[in-house]
């Protein structure tokens, strides 16, 4: 039984990260009109708080023996999980005839970061110079993926709040919210401009490139496979329980979303 061909940390440094300052031009649903404000204005609103976090959310409709082999599963070499042959690992590949479904988009921080080698959503905190926090989104996933997001759906939840503390700003408060989006990769963007229809969800698998000092691998994850904790052979270690939950809980809003859709048909 053959494994899902990998990526490895070689083969995806060759792309270049993408450039600081992402072409951002989305749609918003008006729930999250109380977002679409600056970071210093929301502090000045939520006192409470001294820093803003993000989080985005983004699935894929598709049957898993849709997902080509590289978008599928993609690692590196020295993570512990593969090593770089086919035949490794013992893992049964996809079948073309399984029924389409939920995939979202996990990424592996780098070796050398915090909360090394473990699996998250693209985010960050939100900048200053962001225009808005919505705007933090679209530019911390252009970042981390190479990403560009079209349109933000919905908040998950109500924020979770954390300490984080540095030498430069001591102990903050942190809330961080997360978001589901829809996106297209940067090489079908400007044949997406083309057409001013956003799409009900993602049924293609997105370009990832990845930034390299941050995040060393990419997989498109079911919610059997995060529920689980693991993919084939990989076992999946979360950088923190709420990310977990964030992850599980946008599962539960996507599978919602898609009941409403098909009874309003």
């Amino acid at each position: 039984m053959a494994t899902e061909e990998p990526c490895t940390s070689q083969m995806m440094s060759r792309s270049p990260s993408p450039p600081h300052q992402p072409p951002l031009e989305f749609t918003s649903d008006e729930s999250l009109s109380r977002f679409a404000v600056p970071l210093q204005r929301y502090l000045r609103i939520h006192p409470e708080l001294d820093a803003v976090a993000v989080g985005a959310l983004v699935f894929a409709y598709i049957a898993p023996g849709a997902i080509s082999v590289a978008a599928q599963h993609c690692y590196s070499k020295d993570n512990g999980y593969g090593n770089g042959d086919r035949t490794s690992g013992g893992d049964e590949g996809p079948s073309a005839s399984e029924p389409a479904c939920d995939h979202i988009l996990l990424i592996q921080r780098a070796a050398h970061d915090s909360f090394p080698l473990r699996w998250e959503i693209p985010g960050g905190s939100c900048d200053p110079d962001d225009p808005t926090i919505l705007h933090g989104v679209g530019r911390e996933l252009w970042e981390e993926t190479g990403l560009l997001m079209t349109a933000i759906r919905s908040a998950i939840g109500s924020g979770d709040v954390f300490f984080a503390s540095s030498f430069l700003w001591g102990l903050r408060r942190v809330t961080k919210y997360t978001f589901e989006v829809e996106v297209v990769s940067a090489a079908s963007a400007s044949e997406e401009s083309q057409s001013s229809a956003v799409p009900e969800s993602n049924t293609t698998v997105p370009q990832v490139t990845l930034d390299p000092n941050e995040h060393q691998a990419y997989i498109w994850a079911t919610e059997e496979e995060c529920r689980t904790k693991k993919k084939g052979q990989m076992e999946l270690q979360f950088t923190t329980r709420d990310q977990e939950a964030a992850i599980l809980a946008g599962f539960q809003w996507q599978k919602a979303r898609r009941t409403l859709r098909m009874g309003a048909q």
